[in-house]
């Protein structure tokens, strides 16, 4: 499928990590005096009156041009959620200061969680580590798993968190709307899941919205030339044993017949195309209940029976061990990598998809190697510049940032190229 050609799961998640990370940062600066943002990790403790917490940060800003940050600790999380030594140790690395007393004892001017109080202009080194409190420690897989509540003067965030489970707000739409062409089409699915979520979702790179819906990650994709919506969600990673995935897939797509399961590279994706020529609002909303149930059904089904892992794990257990066996990035690059590395060295895309095809010998293989190493190339610079940033070294993070963008441009250059082996006649 055109929409799953190119599409990366990591990449995806670090780049809306990437963006809830500046949006928090513009926040925090503008914030007044006993303003508060609360950020939490959706859970199901809610409906257990015995479980303890999810995942919290607070900030408060004070004192005129101060914020105090406070992170959870095991005195209030949940068992799931509880920090192991290897936690604890992390939170410390990345500038928490640790609790200074206990719930029951007399309060000092520290606190009984992970706390850090800073400048208020040091917002950009607060919300990164904030962001990688939640991704690195609690394992957190994407943004839109985090719910954010603010009291206070300062406007309401927008973090770009749309979550699918609220309720709708404001007057009701269209039962039916006539998209005048892709772009208009877009701008409609915009307005529609705006109005169910009361506020704009945050879109990735490629204009695809991630929108959580119970335990699932499903994303609303409208392509450039077909009057469709697709709705995608990937299930299970890194099956082994292709001929029995292609079997199971073929029992799926027999059980489930409005959904299309797709087995794409070493995933197992589940997918909704919905007709747009009229589009219904309703049926979107329809869809994709339908789709995170059959993926809350099936994830852990499929692990089991491909011998895969979730592509985003809920169980922290799961997500730590993950987190310790990964294997690290192949730093080693192809000749052909290589090579266009060095005749396009600004890396400013204006290299054609029909040259890198050359460079390529039309090779899609060796050209979804180079993608998923170039990404990982472009996450690991993002990930150097959010420490660097959290370390308040920003001169580094300029320099990591920069060198993120330059990655970004060749992975966007070499996407253009496989898209052109699917259909010639796409940029």
């Amino acid at each position: 499928m055109d929409e799953l050609a190119d599409f990366d799961l990591d990449r995806s998640a670090g780049r809306a990590w990437f963006a809830f990370q500046q949006r928090l940062a513009d926040y925090l600066v503008d914030m007044h005096d006993d303003d508060t943002l609360g950020i939490s990790a959706r859970s199901g403790l809610d409906d257990d009156p015995s479980a303890g917490a999810a995942p919290y940060i607070q900030i408060r800003a004070w004192g005129g041009d101060k914020l105090r940050i406070e992170a959870l600790s095991n005195a209030y999380l949940d068992r799931t959620y509880a920090l192991d030594e290897a936690g604890e140790t992390r939170m410390l690395s990345l500038g928490w200061n640790a609790p200074t007393y206990p719930p029951q004892e007399r309060p000092d001017a520290g606190s009984e969680n992970y706390w850090l109080d800073v400048e208020r202009r040091m917002g950009d080194r607060v919300a990164a580590m904030t962001t990688r409190a939640f991704r690195e420690v609690w394992s957190i897989p994407h943004p839109v798993f985090l719910r954010a509540d603010a009291a206070g003067e300062t406007h309401p965030p927008d973090l770009g968190i749309a979550d699918a489970t609220v309720e709708q707000v404001g007057e009701s739409l269209p039962d039916v709307i006539l998209p005048r062409d892709n772009d208009h089409l877009r701008e409609v699915v915009e307005t529609v899941l705006t109005h169910r979520f009361g506020q704009v979702p945050i879109k990735d790179s490629d204009g695809d919205i991630p929108l959580r819906s119970g335990s699932a990650l499903v994303f609303v994709h409208v392509p450039a030339d077909l009057p469709l919506v697709t709705l995608f969600s990937p299930l299970v990673r890194d099956i082994s044993g292709r001929t029995r995935a292609a079997e199971v897939v073929a029992d799926l797509n027999r059980r489930w017949p409005l959904v299309k399961f797709v087995l794409f590279d070493d995933q197992v994706v589940a997918m909704v195309q919905l007709p747009a020529a009229p589009f219904a609002p309703n049926h979107l909303s329809t869809m994709l209940e339908m789709l995170s149930r059959a993926a809350d059904r099936l994830d852990d089904v499929l692990v089991d029976r491909l011998d895969g892992r979730l592509a985003f794990p809920m169980d922290i257990e799961h997500r730590r061990v993950e987190t310790v066996t990964a294997e690290e990035p192949d730093d080693s690059f192809s000749d052909e990598l290589l090579t266009l590395l060095n005749i396009d060295p600004n890396r400013d895309g204006e290299i054609t998809p029909a040259e890198v095809l050359k460079l390529y010998e039309d090779d899609r293989r060796s050209l979804l190697r180079d993608i998923r190493v170039t990404s990982e190339q472009e996450i690991s610079w993002r990930q150097s510049a959010s420490e660097a940033t959290a370390a308040g070294e920003r001169q580094v993070a300029e320099a990591c940032t920069q060198e993120a963008a330059a990655w970004e441009s060749t992975v966007e250059t070499l996407r253009r190229a496989l898209r052109a082996t699917i259909d010639p006649n796409k940029p």
